[in-house]
């Protein structure tokens, strides 16, 4: 008799609680319908006009980003852009690394580029994640140290409450955001780097025979979107900030934890929708501009001869922001928050298996500080793509055979390749090789080079490479390239 007073009195309270729902209309906006979401719920709007505040929940709680991280991988990137370290023109190189990084993804292989360019669309539309992790290496040498400077530069712009621990977003712990600090982030995005955030407007991207339309179906589906980043993870559920702007109002708001993609849109919409009758069509909120490249010294290319620490460049100190109404509680001041540093990376690991029959010591001159090319020239021979990861395995010495001059003598038989490109067509390839000969001096100039053809993704693609090259001198002559600004690798004859 007692359990079934018990049982009466579960239904009794259920019938209850369901009826006072349906009486009362109550529906949460952030409840998602999966209960392994719970709790990651967080949203906030802003007037980007004025930084006020026009609704939030959960704002100053740690959620997991997922590819919103991207976001920032990408203010890295447009800030050496704009301090003439990078352009658009530079390529990227697939380390083995970026190639292993889970999906979503290119595809690229390793050994392969693809541009500035074209990686920031692929960051955008595609959220690409080995982009991500080739963006890094390229960048920083390594994901842990670009995910450093990714914190750095965090706070360096108000963001208090954020840990970046990769550049894509994939699963870890440690990394973790505000709904706050992503509203700052895509404002400074837009306030530092005007030409650079139209990007994120970008509906499609192509590339080789595939088309990828942008996660954020909000550029199609809601008026005066322009951007700006999704993400999702399986702990993060699915995240949005979206920038929208009509007629003289301008909106920013970011929701995280959504069930599905469709109910996040839809969350987002509902709350954009309330905000418009808040929002002022004034501006009153002081754009907070970047010092772009003043005195800020040239990136300097690392000899990986053997393995060291890499040296680092400065990156130029950013103003600290304008405050959201009901900031987060006070942190340490972003002017006097660490500096960010960044090295530009250029080398790639070689790995080549030769017979050490008398070890020498690396010859390897040291590190040289230069500038990275500037945009490339149309009608100029393509530049060669940057080649980048933290390490590199040097060439074992050999001993040059008596008599046998070390550069131009006999060809010996466990000779190396130098490879300086790689190319869609074969004419690109020999202009490269030919480009190289008039920079590299006279003991490249002696070398034969040809254009070797291979397959990449199904598709054809020419290395360019100087072949029959002496292992013994494979280092110090790529050592020579790199000091030259042109990228070099060593690799084994196929």
């Amino acid at each position: 008799m007692a359990g079934t007073d018990r049982n009466s009195m579960v239904r009794c309270t259920l019938a209850i609680g369901a009826a006072w729902v349906a009486a009362t209309g109550f529906l949460l906006l952030l409840t998602p319908t999966s209960a392994a979401a719970q709790g990651r719920q967080a949203a906030l709007i802003v007037d980007a006009n004025t930084g006020r505040t026009l609704s939030e929940s959960a704002a100053d709680e740690p959620r997991y980003p997922a590819s919103l991280t991207k976001m920032m991988t990408l203010y890295v990137l447009f800030e050496l852009i704009e301090q003439k370290k990078l352009s658009y023109d530079t390529r990227v190189v697939f380390s083995q690394a970026a190639t292993r990084v889970q999906p979503s993804k290119l595809g690229i292989t390793a050994g392969e580029s693809i541009s500035v360019l074209e990686a920031a669309k692929a960051l955008i539309a595609k959220s690409a994640n080995d982009v991500a992790m080739a963006v890094a290496e390229h960048i920083a040498g390594s994901e842990a140290k670009f995910a450093a400077v990714m914190t750095q530069t965090a706070r360096r712009i108000g963001m208090k409450s954020t840990t970046f621990k990769n550049p894509h977003g994939l699963p870890d712990s440690s990394q973790t955001t505000t709904a706050r600090d992503m509203i700052t982030l895509g404002l400074r995005l837009q306030d530092d780097f005007p030409k650079h955030y139209q990007l994120f407007a970008t509906r499609e991207f192509s590339h080789g025979h595939a088309t990828y339309r942008n996660h954020n179906t909000l550029l199609l589906t809601y008026e005066g979107t322009d951007g700006i980043k999704t993400g999702y993870i399986g702990s993060s559920g699915f995240n949005l900030v979206a920038n929208v702007k009509r007629g003289d109002k301008h909106v920013i708001g970011v929701v995280f934890g959504g069930a599905t993609a469709g109910a996040r849109n839809q969350t987002m919409k509902t709350l954009l929708n309330t905000a418009w009758a808040k929002a002022s069509a004034v501006k009153t909120r002081q754009s907070t501009l970047t010092a772009r490249a003043r005195a800020v010294p040239s990136p300097t290319v690392a000899d990986r001869t053997q393995p060291t620490a890499a040296p680092v460049a400065t990156v130029a100190t950013v103003a600290a922001p304008v405050p959201l109404t009901t900031p987060p509680a006070p942190a340490a001041s972003a002017a006097n928050a660490p500096t960010a540093e960044v090295q530009i990376a250029r080398v790639r690991p070689v790995k080549v298996a030769v017979r050490q029959q008398a070890p020498a010591p690396s010859t390897a001159p040291p590190s040289q500080s230069v500038a990275l090319p500037p945009v490339a020239n149309a009608l100029a021979p393509p530049a060669a793509p940057a080649i980048q990861p933290a390490t590199h395995t040097a060439v074992a010495p050999l001993v040059t055979p008596p008599g046998a001059s070390r550069l131009n003598g006999p060809i010996p038989a466990n000779a190396v390749h130098l490879q300086v490109g790689a190319y869609a067509s074969k004419a690109d390839a020999e202009k490269q090789l030919d480009a190289v000969r008039q920079r590299g001096g006279a003991s490249v100039a002696a070398l034969t080079g040809e254009a070797i053809q291979a397959v990449a993704n199904g598709k054809p693609v020419f290395r360019a490479r100087f072949t029959g090259v002496d292992p013994a001198q494979a280092g110090t002559l790529c050592n020579d390239l790199r000091r030259r600004q042109i990228d070099c690798m060593v690799s084994k004859p196929e």
